[in-house]
């Protein structure tokens, strides 16, 4: 404590205008405050309404006055101001990320202070699936399996939980998983699709989980089924200049993305402006792939 700081005052002695106390002085603040919400369990995502009041010393309302609330789950603290009105209340909105979980708390404090006091609490269910996204290349007659993960990155054992898929031409779909998943357990996922009838067909189909408690995951699986056909993709694909009638060679790289084995001929026949030869090369099987060349010779 120091007074006269300013020196204005005439004194015989000057070096007594200081003092500290022995004891901490405990500043305490204008107003305190407290919060609440309604929400005592809900899916992650949920946005999570907060509400509250502010009052002073006497009891009387805080008016105007700002106000943080305080949200902490897993020792991250995260904070939330509001205003309060004429009656001293407060609401606010805290927004979680989509797929984070657990148990929180809450308390409202002033500004000033650091770490507000335990209030409140809510918990938030987070059921998901990784990854989010599969694809799936299949034949007439076979078999694709895609594996996921279902983790539950909440602090409650999810029960009953069902497994479906949307609507899916072409395919049947078998998915195995688990019924229950204990707080912070995870599980292996099998998505098994399988295709009766010979036809060709591609789209996309949905994967979703939910628990009895409300938790959701959901995948994504892209799928094709390829018919008994070779299909050759060829990479990079040519673009350049060639000087004529002279030969260049232009190497290549094949793949067969079809379903059956390719057969192609040695020789290709000449075209009207390009001479054009291909070099012999093994039969190619599903998915193989091989170092294509052309030797092109424009005619003079």
């Amino acid at each position: 404590m120091v007074t006269d700081a300013d020196d204005v005052v005439e004194e015989t002695l000057e070096n007594n205008n200081t003092a500290a106390s022995a004891a901490p002085v405990h500043v305490a603040p204008a107003y305190t405050a407290t919060v609440q919400t309604d929400i005592d369990v809900a899916p992650a995502g949920t946005v999570i309404p907060l509400h509250g009041n502010a009052v002073r010393p006497g009891g009387e309302p805080a008016i105007g006055e700002l106000v943080n609330i305080h949200v902490v789950t897993r020792g991250m603290r995260r904070t939330v101001s509001a205003l309060t009105d004429v009656n001293g209340g407060f609401t606010a909105n805290f927004q979680p990320l989509p797929s984070e979980g657990g148990a929180y708390t809450i308390g409202a404090a002033h500004p000033g202070v650091a770490i507000a006091p335990v209030q409140d609490a809510f918990s938030l269910l987070a059921l998901r699936l990784t990854p989010d996204y599969a694809t799936q290349v299949i034949l007439p007659g076979g078999v694709a399996v895609s594996d996921f993960e279902l983790v539950n990155g909440g602090d409650r054992t999810l029960t009953g939980i069902t497994a479906k898929s949307g609507a899916v031409d072409g395919l049947d779909v078998q998915i195995i998983a688990p019924t229950e998943l204990a707080a912070g357990a995870s599980a292996p996922v099998q998505v098994v699709s399988t295709v009766p009838l010979p036809r060709d067909a591609a789209g996309r189909f949905l994967v979703m989980f939910e628990s009895v408690e409300g938790a959701k995951a959901e995948a994504t699986i892209d799928y094709l089924i390829e018919l008994p056909v070779p299909r050759l993709a060829a990479t990079p694909t040519f673009s350049g200049g060639m000087v004529r009638d002279r030969q260049t060679t232009v190497e290549f790289s094949v793949m067969n993305i079809g379903g059956a084995r390719d057969r192609s001929p040695e020789h290709l026949p000449a075209g009207d402006t390009l001479a054009e030869e291909c070099h012999a090369q093994p039969d190619a099987f599903p998915g193989a792939r091989r170092i294509d060349h052309r030797d092109l010779a424009p005619p003079a």
